[in-house]
């Protein structure tokens, strides 16, 4: 019985947002948090609100949304929000209210928010603009493929010059060419984007 059960989850599964398993390993994952620079508990809560998003998004094309108060050692999720446009191939997700209390109550740049790219691309400029207001210590996005992305916003924020490189970016990331990923992230440092990407 459960082994048809799972046999038919594998048939709904949509094989382009499977998740890379082999790209999420133990040793990966520390040596990316190490890179992060957070408390041994801060680390430890990344870890288990991402893998509690890949788990639950695995397959899909929706993305949950998690933050993490770095003072308070407080974290939540949302799992409940199921958004995908099927023609412009877009999925959001949005904070629920208690997430949004926790967001009134929090000092600035005291948040860390989590969320998945099912698809895999690079973050967008949304994701950026919701960083600044949102005043995020720094925002994650965990795609399907293994690629973890790191950003934060300062108030010299561009929307039009962001937007227009980080539609490069995503390509420059699949081919893997490293030194046009460094320029792409040099030139998004100008228009107030500090970006890191973890392949």
């Amino acid at each position: 019985m459960e082994e048809e059960l799972s046999r038919k989850r594998d048939k709904a599964l949509e094989p382009l947002t499977r998740v890379d398993r082999d790209k999420f390993t133990d040793d990966r994952w520390r040596m990316v948090l190490d890179l992060f620079g957070e408390s041994t508990k801060t680390n430890r809560e990344i870890l288990n609100r991402a893998m509690e998003i890949l788990n639950h998004r695995d397959g899909t094309f929706y993305e949950d949304l998690a933050f993490i108060d770095t003072v308070k050692n407080k974290s939540l999720i949302n799992k409940d929000f199921d958004f995908y446009d099927e023609v412009a191939g877009v999925s959001a997700c949005k904070p629920n209210k208690p997430m949004l209390d926790m967001l009134g109550e929090a000092e600035p740049e005291t948040l860390i928010g989590i969320h998945n790219h099912p698809k895999s691309y690079a973050p967008s400029v949304d994701d950026m603009k919701a960083a600044l207001e949102r005043k995020y210590k720094f925002g994650i996005v965990i795609c399907h493929n293994g690629i973890i992305y790191k950003y934060s916003v300062s108030g010299c924020f561009d929307y039009v010059k962001v937007e227009f490189n980080l539609a490069f970016l995503g390509d420059m990331v699949y081919n893997k060419d490293e030194k046009r990923i460094q320029e792409c992230i040099e030139t998004l440092r100008e228009f107030g984007v500090e970006l890191e990407v973890i392949l």
